[in-house]
């Protein structure tokens, strides 16, 4: 649930996006309101495979989730991205209780620097999403889609 106007028009413009490049819409339950899960096919969907793109409310906030699973892919694309894209990118998480183990994380390097994000409980990108940035969030996780 979006609480204000700004936030509604993203949520339905980012939809709108989605449903025009081919991606289809799933819901899902969470406390504060439904997520908007986008997959690539069809039978992604039906089965409950990894979405590609996940839209829900977070803290009465906008929260957008991106599967990227090549980070290298996309680290040219990035540092020539908005501020907030590149931050996603910069940012580096010290690791979760499976770090040691962990075969869901994604390793690469942004800006000359060796980072880290969580796959454990969700893609492992998120960034509060931004109308003007929508064309750069279909890019990324089109250029990081699969690992190499």
């Amino acid at each position: 649930r979006f609480h204000s106007a700004a936030d509604r028009a993203l949520a339905w413009e980012f939809d709108r996006r989605m449903i025009e490049t081919g991606h289809f819409r799933g819901r899902d339950r969470w406390n504060e309101g439904p997520r908007m899960c986008y997959y690539a096919r069809e039978s992604d969907r039906a089965h409950r495979r990894p979405y590609r793109f996940m839209l829900m409310s977070w803290k009465s906030e906008p929260r957008l989730y991106l599967r990227i699973r090549d980070a290298d892919a996309c680290a040219a694309h990035a540092e020539g991205a908005s501020e907030a894209i590149r931050e996603m990118f910069r940012r580096d998480e010290p690791g979760c209780h499976n770090r040691d183990h962990c075969k869901l994380g994604v390793h690469y390097i942004f800006e000359g620097v060796p980072r880290r994000h969580c796959g454990c409980c969700a893609a492992a990108f998120q960034i509060r999403p931004a109308i003007e940035d929508l064309d750069d969030y279909l890019a990324l996780v089109e250029l990081g889609e699969n690992k190499r």
